[in-house]
């Protein structure tokens, strides 16, 4: 089985693009399209290794899409000055992607919501200084996740703050969290919390991923029909188009007691 990645019939919109897969056999080859569900069946084309050279009708089959994925996935989008990289507390890239989700929803004159949260699990990719290409945001976030609103009352919030801490593996955007070496939870200076909190996240976490359970029975929930990837995609292209730089240094906005 060869699987070949994907093929955009037009460019970021996220409704026209077909996986193409490609199962060889010595004399069959099926090309599969999830928006018609179709097969075409060229019988007689020989695909041994051998034979697969560039002289090949495969190769010359293929070669097209080859193409067109290449060019699309080595377009540049942005470009950075600085390598993003993610940790704990220290966490520039955690930071930057949870900044431009919140640009980006901002932007669209969606809710803005009281903070950004990501999981480092889901960031795949370090970002080194310079272009920044549709390949690198797909390596960065290779899953189809989409965007999510969860709305949760103090004490969920409460438990999301201590659950930050204790598993050292999050991004936040919004808010500055400060635990104090007295076991105090300071949220942009205060301890006072609000009544609730508009929490935007990936779907995966509100449905309970990575032990968020305090994400279950929220206040309310809304799901969004963008993905994580694409929303990125539009904005660094936005931000690159209108010359938007990143001129603030990052600074860790969850602080840790010394030790």
């Amino acid at each position: 089985m060869v699987s070949f990645y994907l093929f955009y019939q037009q460019k970021y919109d996220v409704e026209k693009y077909s996986y193409i897969s490609f199962s060889l056999s010595r004399r069959l080859v099926l090309i599969f399209s999830c928006s018609n569900r179709q097969a075409i069946v060229l019988e007689n084309i020989p695909v041994s290794k051998s034979e697969m050279d560039t002289t090949s009708e495969i190769y010359h089959l293929i070669k097209p899409f080859h193409d067109s994925v290449s060019l699309l996935m080595n377009d540049t989008l942005y470009w950075l000055n600085d390598d993003l990289f993610k940790g704990f507390p220290y966490n520039p890239l955690g930071y930057r992607v949870s900044e431009w989700i919140f640009d980006y929803v901002a932007n669209h004159q969606l809710p803005v919501p009281d903070l950004v949260l990501m999981n480092n699990g889901g960031l795949r990719k370090h970002l080194k200084k310079g272009p920044v290409t549709v390949g690198d945001v797909y390596e960065l976030m290779p899953f189809d996740n989409k965007l999510s609103y969860v709305e949760i009352d103090r004490d969920k919030f409460l438990q999301l703050l201590q659950y930050i801490r204790e598993k050292k593996n999050m991004a936040v955007f919004g808010i500055t969290v400060e635990y104090t070496i007295d076991g105090k939870i300071l949220v942009d200076g205060s301890e006072k919390l609000k009544e609730k909190y508009l929490v935007l996240t990936s779907d995966y976490l509100a449905n309970g991923g990575d032990q968020l359970s305090f994400f279950h029975h929220p206040l309310n929930r809304e799901d969004l029909v963008i993905l994580i990837r694409d929303a990125l995609i539009e904005r660094l292209e936005y931000m690159q188009q209108n010359n938007i730089k990143i001129t603030s240094k990052y600074k860790p906005n969850v602080i840790l007691p010394e030790p």
